[in-house]
């Protein structure tokens, strides 16, 4: 079974019950994919589940990024730290992404940055199943 498990600042996905094949790289893969998504979010201001655009910057806010000089600019990186802080992480059987800033979780509920679209999970569940048929076949 392929379980893919989102919640607010980290997506995972877990490829469980399939026997004794190493899907390391696999894992590591997929880990590079959510990192993809991510930076396609960050780069295009949207959401990467729905596609949506960020919301609009209140004014008061795009008036405090001017006078620090930080307007005109991207959404959600004023200073780039949020954006430079999303790393993946892979073992056998997971691939995980997510940021260890803690105020993203506010981020992600207004402007969604991680996540995946039904799109991407299909593609996922497809290359894995790719991946672990080609490791079958090799089994026999």
């Amino acid at each position: 079974m392929i379980k893919i498990k989102t919640n607010a600042s980290r997506v995972s996905l877990k490829l469980k019950n399939a026997g004794n094949i190493d899907t390391t790289d696999l894992m590591r893969e997929i880990a590079g994919d959510l990192e993809d998504v991510t930076a396609t979010a960050f780069e295009k201001e949207q959401d990467p589940v729905t596609g949506r655009p960020w919301k609009r910057l209140k004014p008061s806010t795009i008036a405090a990024r001017r006078r620090i000089g930080k307007w005109p600019g991207k959404k959600l990186q004023v200073f780039g730290a949020l954006v430079s802080s999303i790393t993946s992480s892979f073992s056998r059987t997971k691939a995980r992404i997510g940021t260890s800033i803690k105020y993203s979780i506010y981020n992600q509920v207004t402007r969604r940055f991680i996540g995946l679209s039904r799109t991407h999970v299909k593609k996922l569940k497809k290359k894995s199943a790719r991946f672990v048929i080609k490791r079958l076949r090799r089994l026999k």
